[in-house]
């Protein structure tokens, strides 16, 4: 069988739904290992998948314990960093998703920065 990468996403989904957040995070991890492995860093879905794996680590880190915020925080950052850089190298500076993710990385910074 073909790699189908919606059946993770979806289940993946689904255990968000569930507040099953450590299980989603894994599988999150294993979309972006997967997905890089198979089509790359720069490919569009990567970097796509890239971006939920830093949403889910910011949510994961305000929804639960303040133990977990800022080693999540942190990692979320790292993520972020790598992914401004490709959108740059990709998209060009001006692109709303590099805009988007630079606003994000300067938004985590300040949060970080709190913590």
């Amino acid at each position: 069988r073909r790699y189908d990468p919606s059946d993770s996403n979806k289940y993946r989904d689904v255990l968000s739904d569930l507040k099953r957040f450590d299980e989603a995070h894994v599988l999150n991890r294993a979309i972006y290992a997967r997905r890089v492995a198979i089509f790359g860093v720069e490919d569009e879905d990567t970097i796509i998948s890239a971006s939920l794996i830093n949403m889910k680590l910011l949510m994961a880190a305000l929804i639960q314990a303040p133990e977990r915020t800022r080693d999540d925080m942190i990692e979320a950052e790292t993520i972020l960093q790598d992914l401004v850089k490709r959108r740059r190298r990709l998209l060009g500076p001006a692109h709303p998703e590099t805009r988007k993710s630079e606003t994000g990385l300067s938004k985590l910074r300040a949060l970080l920065a709190h913590a």
